[in-house]
């Protein structure tokens, strides 16, 4: 038989952006195999904070989904920035609205928005 290259990418796509962590609440640093980080904060820390790992050590974006009712502040690890600014403002969620980022690394020292959701 002939491997149909299409359906194994998208079967492997499929079980790369599953893999991550949901159901998290402030105080989250994102660790090396998350590709998807859900956060579900409804006390504590407001903003609630999500880490960032290094830029540097990134090859693959990660998504963060605020279904929590507090706002998230995104911060990137040490010098790195995120679109040249020290941390990012995810807002709270709020049915049917739950805010919603993608962000890449360039490798170096930065996190760049790649698409976003919010109200």
């Amino acid at each position: 038989g002939v491997e149909d290259i299409g359906q194994t990418f998208f079967n492997f796509l499929g079980l790369t952006l599953a893999t991550g962590t949901t159901g998290l609440t402030s105080g989250y640093t994102v660790i090396d195999t998350d590709q998807f980080v859900g956060v579900a904060s409804t006390g504590g820390a407001n903003p609630g904070v999500i880490n960032l790992p290094v830029a540097a050590d990134r090859g693959l974006p990660v998504i963060i989904k605020n279904n929590g009712t507090i706002a998230l502040e995104i911060r990137p690890n040490g010098s790195d920035t995120i679109d040249a600014q020290s941390t990012y403002a995810l807002a709270a969620a709020s049915s049917p609205i739950f805010p919603t980022i993608t962000l890449i690394s360039n490798g170096v020292s930065a996190w760049y928005v790649w698409t976003k959701f919010v109200a």
